[in-house]
């Protein structure tokens, strides 16, 4: 059986690499078909991989542009072209860019033996952090479309959180579909011996792209209601293009602020998370998502977080408890930091389980199976 999947964004990485790992252990003969331009840095990567296949991508300068649009368009074509030349058994897309589902939809109509499988891993235009009048214009509209009208064509519909779902299943039709979330390896961590928490400070984290969709001023407002109670340090794990504003605007809020840059280290930036008694998990509410990578992340280390993001993070905390749901009022701060000194070790513990349960390769493994069952796979 062959096997062809196909990315776009390096962001990917850790899903394409289980989806990779999974067949490859059923002895299919898989490859990758992705993107040679890294769509964070603007700039083309020197890379071979084993079983990697990379695109010549025309390159963009800002995200929001005609430019990107048409680089997708291209690779897009220029993917399915690739993926029709190796004669896949299954054919497995990651999209956005929503063009992929177009034209991989075009490919199974000539070639109805073929399995495929569309992995929905975000929703384009409806995450953007435009206001909702924008995303009502008609060409918001077109831009869905091109994902919309292709859906029901797939063989089995992946998305990974449940609110993709509930969004798209209207236009899914009699088409197989599942929830398959984020997952990594686990990174191993005791929260008894690890953790080192200040006495002195209530130290935060946030982790990620500092980009356009995270809410700064919301975060400002969190720190300037912390800081009335307690010192806050807030440590940044990460980099974006609305760096200096996150770091000037956490500062004049009252935030010591470490930033550390990237760090790419499992155990380096354990030692941070060790430190902090939360990670920060929250975005603009005009950013439609269910589940964050950060969110992953900081599961995976044990960290519980004050969460912002709606849907199936939101419940999850409810549900289990591994951190906190704020809204805009910010009312019950001081309640929060004063809990949170009690019952964090609790929560750690209970954090990593929850990840476990529901993030980890096991977990992954697990659950696409059952769901490629549902096509015979």
């Amino acid at each position: 059986m062959k096997v062809t999947i196909v990315n776009c964004f390096d962001t990917n990485r850790d899903r394409v690499d289980l989806i990779y790992d999974y067949f490859k252990a059923k002895s299919y003969e898989v490859t990758v078909i992705e993107s040679d331009f890294h769509h964070g840095r603007k700039e083309k990567k020197d890379i071979t991989r084993d079983d990697f296949l990379f695109v010549d991508t025309l390159p963009y300068e800002r995200n929001l542009s005609v430019g990107r649009l048409k680089s997708h368009d291209d690779f897009s074509k220029k993917a399915i072209q690739l993926a029709a030349n190796l004669h896949p058994d299954i054919l497995y897309v990651m999209f956005p860019p929503n063009s992929l589902m177009r034209y991989a939809s075009a490919y199974k109509a000539k070639n109805p033996q073929v399995k495929l499988i569309a992995d929905i891993i975000d929703l384009w235009p409806e995450s953007m952090p435009v206001p909702g009048k924008l995303k009502k214009l008609f060409v918001f509209k077109m831009w869905a479309d091109i994902r919309n009208k292709h859906l029901a064509k797939a063989d089995l519909v992946l998305t990974e959180c449940h609110y993709y779902y509930d969004v798209l299943k209207n236009y899914i039709g009699q088409t197989e579909t599942g929830t398959l979330y984020l997952a990594q390896d686990s990174v191993p961590h005791e929260p008894k011996k690890s953790t080192k928490l200040s006495q002195e400070s209530f130290d935060i984290c946030y982790l990620g792209s500092i980009n356009n969709i995270i809410d700064i001023d919301f975060i400002s407002e969190l720190i300037k209601k912390m800081s009335a109670v307690k010192k806050v340090r807030l440590h940044i794990i990460g980099d974006g293009e609305s760096r200096d504003e996150f770091i000037q605007s956490s500062e004049r809020a009252g935030a010591e602020v470490l930033y550390h840059g990237k760090i790419y280290d499992a155990n380096e930036k354990q030692a941070i998370f060790d430190q902090c008694y939360f990670g920060l998990n929250i975005m603009k509410e005009t950013v439609s998502i269910g589940l964050t990578t950060k969110s992953i992340d900081y599961f995976n280390a044990g960290l519980p977080i004050i969460n912002n993001i709606k849907h199936d993070t939101v419940k999850l905390v409810d549900q289990y408890g591994i951190g906190i749901n704020i809204t805009r009022d910010l009312d019950n701060v001081s309640e929060i930091m004063s809990e949170s000194i009690v019952l964090n070790e609790q929560r750690r513990t209970k954090v990593k389980e929850i990840f476990e349960q529901y993030f980890s390769r096991s977990a992954f493994y697990e659950q696409l199976q059952v769901l490629l069952r549902k096509i015979d796979i």
